[in-house]
């Protein structure tokens, strides 16, 4: 039996069409979510490779093969992609932070928008989504950024490595933030991993380790995006006319639940949030919305609510907990509005109330140009609802 099974090991090997170490020409079709590798196929497997783009001709080197897909390394463009570009920061290859610097920035909107339309596709064909909603600023966007400091270096972590790539500057970043590397490479009571924030009031704050949670940082790194996500809410919630209350789960320092009660003062408006520093620092600011430091699916097992209700999801990346959607689809909210930062665990969630909702519209927003990350924003209502 042993020699058997080893036997059809040795078989199924020989039969592997391609190998480690072994060069192929590839033309990438599309980049992918969740790492923003170039997708190319050939006889039957699927390639991942970085650093690619689409409409382009590789001469790549097999990296990794698995039984269906294999991973490899462009080692030559032998036709460039009429959207490729020399990536305007010269650590961007390096660094690992923007993988889609050589892309131009209309190519990597029509790129979100195809991730999108793929996580879609089998959820909700026919489903309108919109246009991705682009980043007023392509570079210059991010009001938080992490570095690493050892002696007077200063840089950023090189991908899967604990190597310091050395920064003079970081082109995603606001330059209030950059400006202060100097100070900090003078300053030898900062090591290690170091952040670098604008706070809501405008200063600049630097923090060496563990950020204290008293601080009051932007809650989202794109703060015109962020304002434009906030803006989207509101006019949402002014398009619906039928519910008096509205819950904003996972609310954080209630990034989204104060503007909503500033702009609804006659409603009743609930934020919950797992973690107690965000909710100290949302009851610190003059409200009428009650906040909730609690587990969201607990909070919902322990509360009884009416259907005339508009309810906000903005879960972490990895999504909802299942029986936060078990609970959501036993209350039955006329509207849901979920917003997310990852479309596949978004999608996943959806898939368990498809039986009670429909989608109105699915808008992505571009929170992180040169990066495959797109924010996606979903309106449901309840199958049975009118309006």
């Amino acid at each position: 039996m042993a020699g058997s099974k080893k036997n059809s090991l040795k078989t199924a090997d020989e039969n592997q069409p391609f190998f480690v170490g072994q060069e192929l020409e590839l033309e990438i079709e599309s980049l992918t979510f969740n790492g923003g590798r170039g997708l190319a196929r050939k006889e039957g497997f699927v390639f991942f490779l970085p650093g690619t783009a689409p409409q382009e001709k590789v001469l790549a080197k097999v990296t990794k093969v698995k039984k269906n897909f294999a991973e490899a390394m462009a080692i030559q463009v032998l036709s460039p992609s009429p959207n490729r570009r020399t990536p305007p920061c010269p650590v961007a290859q390096d660094c690992g932070g923007c993988c889609w610097q050589h892309i131009d920035y209309p190519a990597q909107l029509k790129q979100k928008y195809a991730i999108v339309c793929s996580a879609y596709k089998k959820l909700a064909p026919g489903v309108f989504i919109q246009q991705p909603h682009a980043s007023p600023n392509e570079f210059r966007y991010r009001n938080r950024i992490q570095v690493h400091k050892a002696d007077d270096r200063i840089g950023f972590l090189k991908s899967k490595s604990h190597q310091i790539v050395p920064i003079e500057d970081c082109l995603i970043s606001e330059e209030e933030l950059t400006s202060q590397f100097a100070n900090i490479r003078k300053d030898q009571g900062l090591r290690g991993r170091i952040e670098i924030a604008r706070k809501t009031d405008g200063s600049v704050t630097i923090v060496s380790g563990k950020r204290p949670a008293h601080l009051h940082l932007f809650s989202q790194v794109n703060t015109a995006q962020n304002q434009w996500l906030i803006d989207k809410v509101i006019d949402t919630l002014s398009g619906q006319n039928s519910f008096q209350n509205i819950y904003d789960l996972y609310c954080g320092a209630g990034n989204f639940t104060l503007p909503i009660a500033r702009a609804f003062p006659h409603l009743n408006i609930v934020g919950v949030e797992l973690s107690e520093s965000s909710i100290k620092i949302a009851k610190q600011e003059k409200s009428h919305a009650q906040f909730f430091a609690s587990d969201v699916a607990q909070f919902l097992r322990k509360n009884r609510f009416s259907s005339d209700a508009f309810v906000i999801l903005d879960p972490p990346r990895i999504g909802c907990d299942p029986s936060v959607i078990d609970e959501l689809s036993h209350w039955g909210p006329d509207h849901i509005l979920y917003i997310s930062c990852n479309p596949m665990t978004q999608v996943r969630d959806l898939a368990n109330l498809m039986s009670k909702y429909s989608i109105k519209w699915v808008q992505p927003i571009d929170l992180f140009p040169q990066t495959d990350h797109v924010e996606v924003m979903t309106l449901l209502s309840r199958s049975d609802h009118v309006g």
